[in-house]
């Protein structure tokens, strides 16, 4: 087993998977850059975000009592004033659990007169309850709030960058998601175009068909391997990314607990931001995993890389390149070259409205399948062939 797994390991080639983590970092890590620093007017650091709440919160508390400051005459705006000032006692003094109670007290018992940009001001979908993000972080007990770590934290600033929130400031989708997907997935192309036509171009195929295995599970487990070499690389330049963002001063890592808020079918929905890293993770392997089989399949097709990359493409950039549009609009939703647009697939917008989870994640794993049947199909009709064609040969 290990020495197989070194013989697979010795044929790939490393300088094209080195420069393609290298360019993924880049990928990723520049929107997340570009996030806390083309912004210097918005709050941008653990800092910065305390001194412009606090600063605009002692503009509200002395707006309050220059109008309600008659202490003979209680109001409600009295109250609020007073759940202003611990509020901005806790964020002075960077108690954000204390914040989120405060918050989640305001927010619930005066929100007629609270304005709620105040504590919800990171981009994300209008309309959103503020008020069950704040509940979700009372009840996990997170020491992280939205005043504060929206640009300051790693994991919230790269989970940004991927489409975490779906939309910018002025409701218009995070296309830097989609780019990324689509960066990361022409490189799969071309690994994948590489690797699979590697034999032919070195002249190694006859020795491949004299191996102790069929030439199926050899190409899939060559397969296998590149598909967890893509996985373990987008983990480690999301890892990389988080951290480079983290030691930045002035910023944290943050928490992987903080929630995501989205609607999806009207409805306020809280999503970890693990999980949404989770299901970037598993729409990656899905996609590693299709390509894998279908440039199996082609590497039967054609022996030129160049021509099993370009027939990659033509399938990954079908949406981009308008090409599914020759197809029934029933039909598009059944094709995986439809899912190539994040956020609207994690969050069910667009093209995708009702599209759950289990349908893309079917509709890859029944294409890969298929895939793989027409692959094992057409390698035992060959190999057969040639089994009867060498038969004949010794009898004659």
């Amino acid at each position: 087993m290990k020495a197989s797994l070194r013989f697979y390991l010795k044929r790939i080639s490393w300088s094209w998977v080195g420069i393609s983590l290298l360019f993924l970092i880049l990928v990723m890590y520049l929107p997340a850059r570009h996030n806390i620093t083309a912004w210097p007017a918005q709050p941008i650091s653990e800092s910065q975000s305390v001194r412009v709440y606090s600063r605009e919160l002692s503009d509200i508390i002395q707006n309050y009592r220059s109008q309600y400051g008659d202490s003979s005459k209680p109001s409600s705006q009295q109250t609020l004033v007073k759940k202003y000032s611990a509020v901005l006692a806790a964020l002075r003094a960077r108690r954000y659990r204390s914040i989120n109670k405060l918050a989640l007290t305001i927010l619930s018992r005066e929100s007629q007169h609270v304005n709620t940009s105040l504590f919800y001001r990171d981009q994300g979908y209008p309309g959103t309850s503020v008020t069950a993000r704040y509940k979700y972080l009372v009840v996990h007990n997170l020491d992280v709030t939205p005043m504060v770590s929206a640009r300051s934290d790693a994991v919230n600033v790269v989970a940004q960058s991927l489409g975490a929130n779906g939309h910018d400031a002025y409701g218009v989708i995070n296309w830097n998601a989609t780019l990324t997907l689509l960066v990361i997935l022409g490189i799969m192309c071309i690994l994948f175009g590489d690797f699979f036509t590697d034999d032919y171009r070195r002249g190694t195929y006859s020795f491949v068909r004299a191996l102790p295995e069929s030439e199926f599970w050899y190409h899939v487990r060559r397969g296998a391997l590149l598909v967890s070499i893509i996985c373990i690389g987008f983990l480690t330049a999301l890892i990389l990314v988080i951290f480079a963002i983290a030691v930045t001063p002035d910023h944290s890592i943050g928490d992987f607990r903080y929630p995501i808020t989205v609607l999806i079918d009207g409805q306020t929905v809280l999503i970890p931001i693990w999980q949404f890293f989770s299901s970037w993770l598993v729409l990656v392997f899905l996609w590693a995993s299709l390509l894998a089989c279908l440039s199996i399949l082609l590497g039967y097709l054609t022996r030129s890389r160049v021509l099993c990359s370009f027939l990659l493409v033509i399938v990954v950039f079908a949406r981009e390149l308008s090409l599914l549009r020759l197809l029934p609009e029933k039909v598009r939703m059944f094709v995986p070259s439809s899912f190539t647009v994040v956020p609207e697939l994690f969050y069910q917008e667009g093209d995708f409205v009702g599209l759950k989870t289990f349908h893309w994640t079917f509709t890859f794993i029944f294409w890969i399948v298929f895939i793989l049947a027409i692959t094992c199909c057409l390698i035992a009709s060959k190999s057969s062939g040639r089994w009867i064609k060498g038969k004949q040969t010794r009898m004659r």
